[in-house]
């Protein structure tokens, strides 16, 4: 079994190809150890032709942590899929956020692999907060130095569209809502790694409520910018799928999102398998909000 792993950068921004790994077969302590390092140097991870069973996929992402039970049924892997019954989300446009980033404890890392790919299909594109923190002027760090991100979801909007998925403001409404329908976290808008201790610009394009500090009109002003930031075209990496493909991300680090599919791509078949790394399940996750509409068991119905 080769010992030494070999990996190839796939932006100046984030992520790499590993190559030359069997992911059927168990890996090495020694392999697992620089798997970790390097998902904590790139933030995401690409191998291709894969062919892997549930159990495989699984084992494979326990070497990043507790594999989540996520829907509570007891299989720890989803769909995402525009063709099975029970896939989410899986032929709609989705705006950059990272899952559950809402929540206090969002799950640290997330995998798919591609298990029925026709082509062409939509890609997975992924921006890093690491990377749009580093890019920041002293002027802009020095301006935002010190203020807290709010995120937030709005439940009253996705019980009319469970598809609905913009982003909107606490604090351009007439008065603050319950946090009942408007589920909320804050955290320091530069926030370190849990793990490397790197600073992370946290905005979501989803899910970014506002910035303290700044009035709502303000806000609006900064967000896009930052938006702009984060998602210029030279600093993000797309992931074109193709069967076999397996990747696995940084749920803190990486923002993903998903273009709309051009016209003809709905008919064709795009089912990837989901397996996240995390102690707990979607209902844990979300609390009270697991069964509202646009809530992850709403969109199994």
């Amino acid at each position: 079994m080769k010992n030494t792993i070999e990996s190839r950068p796939l932006s100046p921004a984030l992520g790499a190809e590993v190559v030359g790994l069997d992911l059927r077969k168990p890996l090495s302590q020694r392999q697992q150890e620089q798997l970790r390092q390097l998902f904590d140097k790139y933030y995401l991870l690409v191998f291709h032709d894969q062919d892997l069973s549930v159990e495989d996929h699984i084992r494979f992402v326990g070497t990043f942590g507790p594999v989540s039970d996520e829907k509570g049924d007891g299989k720890r892997h989803s769909f995402v899929s525009n063709v099975r019954p029970d896939g989410l989300f899986g032929d709609v446009e989705l705006t950059f956020h990272a899952d559950y980033e809402f929540r206090p404890d969002p799950p640290p890392a997330i995998s798919l692999y591609g298990c029925d790919v026709q082509l062409p299909t939509s890609p997975t594109i992924f921006a890093s907060l690491a990377d749009a923190y580093r890019r920041l002027s002293a002027a802009q760090r020095q301006r935002l130095e010190g203020r807290m991100s709010v995120y937030a979801d709005d439940y009253t909007r996705k019980m009319q569209d469970a598809s609905y998925g913009k982003r909107y403001s606490l604090i351009a409404l007439p008065e603050m809502p319950p946090d009942t329908t408007h589920p909320r976290t804050e955290r320091p808008l530069f926030y370190p790694h849990p793990r490397s201790g790197e600073p992370l610009l946290l905005v979501s394009e989803m899910h970014s409520s506002h910035i303290s500090g700044f009035s709502a009109e303000e806000n609006e002003i900064v967000l896009r910018q930052l938006f702009d930031h984060l998602l210029a075209k030279e600093h993000i990496y797309s992931h074109h799928w193709h069967q076999g493909d397996l990747i696995i991300w940084d749920n803190l680090a990486l923002q993903h999102g998903r273009p709309p599919q051009k016209q003809g791509m709905k008919e064709l078949r795009r089912t990837l398998r989901r397996v996240v790394v995390s102690d707990k399940t979607a209902a844990e996750l979300l609390g009270p909000y697991y069964n509202r509409p646009g809530s992850f068991e709403a969109a199994r119905a």
